[in-house]
């Protein structure tokens, strides 16, 4: 293991998507409301001990965990209580393109506020406005908060009766909405600071950078500013083997979006060589089931000139060959 001093680096930056299908099981009480908006264009809460008529609806109270009571139909107009305006909506993340906002709906008749968007007249818009939902044309909701499309401000000083002629019901459709089916996308700024911008940049390089605890001589992998044990400061950096130990493992069974990897394949913590933190990484050329605790490893870079200075400059790790380490030679260092 050797120190030597790095040169100073400026922060790395790139722009980032986390992205995945996402399929979530409503339950009973949401499956219903959700029902009552697609198939019925109502809005349904429950009435709760100590919170009294709760949109959406939880079917417990909050308070003090009783079963909610009696379905209520609420009206699709009410009273803005928390405003919070989107100047610049980023695509895919926001529902608009254009300017919008995040509120807080108390619908007449709820004594909770259900959160939605308002579109238009955002000039208008402030804590205390009257708003009335826009709804999607029938055929077109899918038993989705979305199925209202947002809230419009009315500019109306009380609320708005119900419609005369609309049919009286006493609850939501028996028959819930099961799941709601999305697309998670969140793109982000990831900003490197000057310790992880160094590991990053030495892996471009075919190098392991850690930084040692100037308290304890801990060496922290990836590098940290301070060690998170004893908040000393870590500003000594250290190069450590790409070889090492597995120190605890996991066979996956399931395929995993996103990663192109034949299954079952084994995802492990690896200790390497000069460390006392492991990192994680694929344990790969061998059997799953040959993989085990104390095996003996080593990494496989990408070749030089397609590192790009990142985590997947490692592609995976493989066996050595080497006689497996001692338990207690890893057990701290899981």
């Amino acid at each position: 293991m050797s120190a030597s001093p790095e040169p100073a680096i400026a922060p790395l930056r790139q722009d980032l998507v986390s992205e995945f299908p996402y399929k979530h099981s409503t339950g009973e009480v949401i499956g219903r409301f959700l029902a009552g908006l697609k198939e019925q264009k109502r809005i349904w809460g429950q009435r709760v001990a100590g919170q009294g008529v709760v949109v959406p609806p939880f079917g417990y109270s909050e308070i003090d965990g009783s079963a909610a009571g009696e379905w209520v139909e609420v009206k699709s107009t009410g009273t803005v209580t928390a405003v919070a305006v989107v100047q610049q909506p980023i695509e895919r993340l926001h529902p608009f393109a254009e300017p919008f906002a995040f509120v807080l709906v108390r619908l007449d008749g709820a004594d909770t506020a259900m959160a939605h968007v308002v579109k238009d007249d955002l000039a208008r818009l402030r804590v205390g406005s009257r708003v009335a939902a826009v709804w999607k044309p029938d055929g077109e909701r899918e038993g989705s908060v979305r199925d209202i499309s947002c809230f419009r401000v009315t500019g109306e000083p009380t609320p708005k009766a119900i419609a005369a002629g609309a049919e009286p019901m006493n609850e939501p459709p028996k028959e819930p909405v099961k799941y709601v089916q999305t697309d998670v996308h969140l793109p982000y700024h990831y900003v490197a600071g000057d310790h992880r911008a160094r590991y990053l940049q030495a892996l471009k390089d075919k190098r392991i950078l850690g930084s040692k605890c100037s308290q304890t001589g801990r060496v922290l992998l990836p590098p940290m500013i301070n060690s998170a044990e004893s908040f000393a400061p870590a500003d000594q950096f250290v190069d450590v083997s790409d070889k090492g130990v597995v120190t605890t493992f996991c066979i996956v069974n399931i395929p995993v979006i996103g990663r192109n990897l034949e299954i079952p394949y084994v995802a492990a913590s690896v200790a390497l060589d000069g460390a006392d933190l492991s990192i994680f990484a694929l344990i790969q050329e061998c059997k799953p089931e040959e993989v085990r605790m104390g095996m003996r490893v080593e990494a496989v870079w990408k070749p030089d000139g397609e590192r790009q200075g990142d985590h997947e400059d490692i592609l995976y790790f493989r066996p050595t060959g080497e006689p497996d380490a001692p338990a207690e030679s890893y057990i701290n260092r899981l």
